[in-house]
């Protein structure tokens, strides 16, 4: 896209039975906005079957949040996308 941060999205055909494991990476900001300490940690994994996967919204508590997905292919290439949310 030129953007430099997104990239084209890209069409996956999984089968049953194949799995993507979710990384969760934090990020602790100080008043500024500045990031003062990164955590990443492995989530959970999830398994393709026969039943397409749902996204379901929980409320979250208020505050500022920076939210984002990491992806990563068999060969190692990353792509991220970040953008910050703030909960009222």
């Amino acid at each position: 896209t030129g953007d430099g941060t997104t990239g084209a999205p890209r069409e996956i055909t999984p089968e049953i039975g194949d799995t993507v494991t979710v990384q969760e990476q934090w990020l602790d900001l100080d008043s500024s906005g500045r990031v003062t300490q990164r955590t990443i940690e492995q989530g959970g994994t999830l398994t393709f079957g026969e039943q397409p996967m749902r996204w379901v919204e929980l409320d979250a508590a208020v505050g500022d949040y920076i939210v984002g997905f990491i992806v990563e292919d068999l060969d190692g290439n990353k792509q991220e996308v970040f953008t910050q949310v703030r909960v009222e």
